[in-house]
């Protein structure tokens, strides 16, 4: 038995985009705090959190793939994948943060929702030297590789978000543009 190892290079982008659908984001909202019922500690946050498949058929979600479907197929032009995970979370205070990390095992693409407004530490995307702020219906949109993290939370006001990882799929397969 023999095994190669070679790292290997691959392009990756990350997509900075706004929802104007405040009733949407609203909505999205309050199915993170319901689903909040249903805890969960996550690896890498230490904010509160739901299941990482508590948002996977959500309705709300697709809608919002939807609205912004421009976005979306910018970012992956096939738009042919599914949602595998999503989840939401509240930070509350200075315990809080995500830990450096990446979403390994995603074949697709990750995202992430800001449903709050700031002031906060935005998500730091480590290989770009970049800090994107939050912004009420401001997503991300980046390869599941990309290491990235939120320093402590210090502020007030909760930083509520949605996160979610999508796979590649087959022509044959359902996809989320079925579904919209």
């Amino acid at each position: 038995m023999k095994l190669y190892d070679k790292e290997i290079k691959i392009p990756t982008q990350i997509l900075v985009a706004e929802c104007k659908d405040t009733k949407l984001i609203n909505d999205l909202i309050k199915e993170v705090r319901f689903n909040m019922q249903f805890k969960k500690d996550m690896p890498a946050v230490t904010a509160e959190s739901t299941p990482y498949e508590s948002l996977v058929n959500s309705k709300n979600l697709l809608k919002f793939i939807e609205v912004n479907a421009l976005a979306f197929k910018k970012y992956y032009p096939g738009f042919a994948f599914k949602i595998v995970d999503a989840w939401g979370n509240i930070y509350k205070n200075n315990n809080h943060y995500c830990k450096i990390h990446n979403h390994y095992g995603s074949t697709g693409f990750s995202a992430i929702i800001f449903l709050t407004d700031g002031p906060g530490p935005g998500t730091y995307f480590k290989e770009y030297d970049l800090l994107i702020k939050e912004r009420k219906g401001r997503f991300i949109l980046f390869h599941p590789l990309i290491n990235h993290e939120v320093k402590n939370y210090n502020y007030k006001k909760e930083r509520i978000t949605i996160a979610f990882n999508c796979n590649a799929v087959s022509s044959y397969e359902p996809s989320v543009l079925n579904l919209c």
